[in-house]
């Protein structure tokens, strides 16, 4: 590499460098060790939480598995709707009051699902299940309108959508 007149050769600057960080580094080896320490515990108390949350969560889903009837269900869902096992139980219970012919209940529990989760991976099929509580309770247009809604934004669920709203249109 060429030098210009009265530089140092660019060998030179980067061991000029070099040296200045090991300086730097001696002279805060405190503020460095404190900074990693620091770091690694904060790490601890991090993974330390996670485990916390993740227990806490096998707890609900350990508890939604001995679920035995709707009331049952219904409980846990109002004390534990946010977690995933709460979401789990919500669709079941969706679909024991549907299959019980509790219509008005289904859909009540399919709305807050949907208004509560509007980003949840089953929000589709929680439509679905809504259009159906609609469709048995005559409310055709509101039915339509969620088979629309599963249509245009659940493919696995599309035929069957598509299917119902022939049947309704």
């Amino acid at each position: 590499m060429s030098t210009q007149s009265g530089s140092k050769p660019s060998g030179d600057r980067v061991i000029e460098i070099l040296e200045r960080g090991q300086h730097w580094v001696v002279e805060n080896r405190n503020k460095i060790i404190f900074f990693f320490v620091a770091f690694l515990i904060s790490a601890i108390v991090y993974q330390n939480h996670l485990d916390g949350l993740e227990s806490k969560e096998i707890a609900k889903w350990e508890r939604a598995t001995e679920l035995k009837n709707v009331g049952e269900m219904e409980v846990f869902v109002k004390t534990n709707m946010d977690s995933n096992a709460g979401k789990f139980v919500t669709i079941q219970l969706i679909k024991k009051e549907l299959d019980g012919g509790a219509f008005i209940k289904a859909e009540k529990y399919a709305s807050d699902y949907i208004n509560k989760f509007p980003e949840s991976d089953n929000v589709g099929l929680v439509t679905m299940l809504r259009a159906y509580a609609y469709e048995e309770q005559g409310k055709t247009s509101d039915a339509i309108t969620d088979y629309k809604k599963v249509v245009e934004s659940t493919p696995t669920l599309k035929v069957t959508a598509e299917s119902a709203l022939k049947r309704l249109e």
